[in-house]
């Protein structure tokens, strides 16, 4: 799953201007992703219970089910304390070949594995980091974007590697032609958006500083700008080996959200793909969003409008077929979730949000929606699911 970076993480993330360099133990990994499941003939589900308390931090457990029953494995296990838990994904069509949640702590910014059995992913904390910016490699590795540092990873063994990032060109911002009064730090060396390992495990950040933005592939020490592209809200990696970047020119209010389709060994863009997401104009506060590479083409699923105390904010869900110049809307319902993930085993899942304990599955392959699973089924009632490993 690759989530909305937007210009409020922006202002306090902006990294100081930098060459790449690696510093730390351990490197970008190459191996091949493990056959195992995490959890073999199970599904986790990863849900949150608000403390009474609403200064306090609520309570993560992990609920494990039988993938093909749905039935409880064994008892509800507590794995933390905290509060906006997010799942680390690979953000492409494979298996995680670890489970981990991340989300705001005690520590700060903090890592918790969800599996007890096979590769258990290194157990990580961030004074700093963006708990929507985060990937994991086919050998468990996982990468993280803390603020003002470039890119970070630690691997399973607890190595840690530093990767610092070249700046983004720079740049005053501006809409419609006219200057804007924009945060400390906008028009100058970037921070990171989005990450990712690619297809052949390379490690690939998405910067931007609000004017531009630029792809940089850490392990090829390569990449290329993204000019007048002030914002990158996402990035996949497609079974067809290109780069799904979701980027925004928002020098002019009638631009709206793009998908740019890359070739990361040319880093050329083959097509820019408009979608019908402008926040300019009818999508204003965007909320969350996240982005799915399925075997069918790239889900993005967004939601907007109104968040506040007891409000529902609208939804929409974008397809674009792998090949395809146009996106398509699949029909949902505002009380679908907050957010999306793709399990290894080809559906998508919604949940977290209004649907708070329910689940909702997708078949991208037939295009069909699910019925909504009853409450109490995947987690307790009144709980939020934050996380489905399937």
């Amino acid at each position: 799953m690759t989530d909305m970076c937007s210009r409020r993480h922006l202002a306090t993330s902006i990294l100081a201007g930098s060459f790449l360099l690696v510093t730390g133990c351990g490197g970008v990994p190459t191996q091949a992703p493990s056959a195992n499941e995490p959890e073999p003939g199970r599904m986790a589900i990863v849900y949150w219970v608000p403390n009474s308390n609403t200064l306090s931090d609520g309570s993560l457990y992990v609920r494990e089910l039988d993938s093909a029953t749905h039935v409880p494995s064994g008892t509800d296990r507590l794995i933390g304390m905290g509060s906006d838990f997010w799942p680390v994904e690979t953000h492409r069509q494979s298996l995680e070949p670890a489970w981990q949640v991340v989300g705001a702590t005690a520590q700060g910014t903090e890592a918790l594995s969800v599996n007890t059995t096979g590769l258990i992913a290194a157990r990580w904390t961030s004074a700093t980091a963006n708990r929507q910016v985060t990937a994991m490699a086919p050998d468990g590795t996982v990468a993280y974007g803390p603020a003002g540092d470039g890119v970070s990873a630690i691997a399973p063994n607890g190595s840690p590697s530093t990767y610092k990032l070249p700046p983004v060109k720079p740049g005053t911002p501006t809409v419609d032609g006219a200057p804007i009064k924009a945060p400390p730090g906008w028009g100058g060396a970037g921070s990171a958006a989005a990450i990712l390992y690619g297809a052949d495990a390379h490690l690939i950040v998405a910067e931007h500083n609000g004017v531009n933005a630029r792809l940089v592939d850490v392990s090829a020490n390569s990449g290329a700008d993204l000019l007048s592209y002030s914002f990158v809200e996402g990035m996949a990696s497609g079974p067809d080996g290109m780069l799904y970047v979701l980027a925004w020119d928002e020098s002019l209010t009638t631009n709206p959200y793009v998908f740019l389709v890359v070739d990361p060994a040319s880093w050329s863009i083959k097509r820019a793909v408009r979608t019908p997401i402008n926040p300019h104009a009818g999508y204003s506060q965007v909320g969350t969003l996240t982005m799915e590479a399925t075997s069918a083409g790239i889900l993005l699923y967004v939601t907007y409008g109104s968040t506040g105390p007891g409000a529902t904010p609208h939804s929409l869900l974008l397809e674009l077929p792998y090949g395809a110049n146009s996106t398509s809307v699949i029909p949902t319902t505002d009380t679908l979730g907050s957010r999306m993930q793709l399990g290894a085993d080809g559906e998508v899942r919604f949940f977290g949000g209004p649907a708070r304990d329910r689940v909702t599955a997708y078949d991208p392959v037939s295009g069909t929606l699910a019925q909504t699973s009853a409450s109490g089924l995947f987690a307790p009632s009144g709980s939020y699911v934050v996380a489905v490993f399937a």
